[in-house]
């Protein structure tokens, strides 16, 4: 049986249950052909096709919540991808706080020894006794 591929809390719960009804199947069907091994005759061909189908379809079912698990993820995962290259881009935009332009400007002006700028740091009028 393979385990959950997923990390979201919220899809745990489905992916274990589909899981669990897997396992009760496949025990099923291993049950009644011990018991068929054992020369129970009350255990009938339609029985054991029955648990075959059943394991079959409980495993399909497992299968299936591990894929909308995991898709709902891959979905998550890219929204938080997108929301974070938004605020990259907004960061970066102009007038942004990475503007490179605006700090390269900012800069320049104040580390120019020709502008009649003074930023506060170089004036001493501005330092703290």
């Amino acid at each position: 049986m393979t385990t959950a591929t997923t990390d979201r809390p919220e899809a745990a719960p489905a992916v274990a249950q589909a899981e669990q009804e897997a396992s009760e199947a496949e025990q099923l069907l291993a049950a009644l052909e011990e018991r068929v091994r054992d020369g129970d005759k009350n255990v009938t061909a339609q029985q054991l096709a029955d648990a075959r189908e059943l394991g079959r379809f409980a495993t399909l079912r497992a299968e299936a919540a591990r894929r909308k698990a995991d898709s709902a993820a891959a979905k998550e995962a890219e929204r938080q991808r997108a929301d974070r290259l938004a605020q990259a881009a907004a960061m970066a935009a102009p007038g942004g706080p990475l503007d490179t332009g605006a700090l390269a400007a900012t800069y320049a002006t104040a580390h120019d020894p020709t502008t009649d700028k003074e930023t506060p740091e170089h004036d001493d009028r501005h330092r703290q006794p």
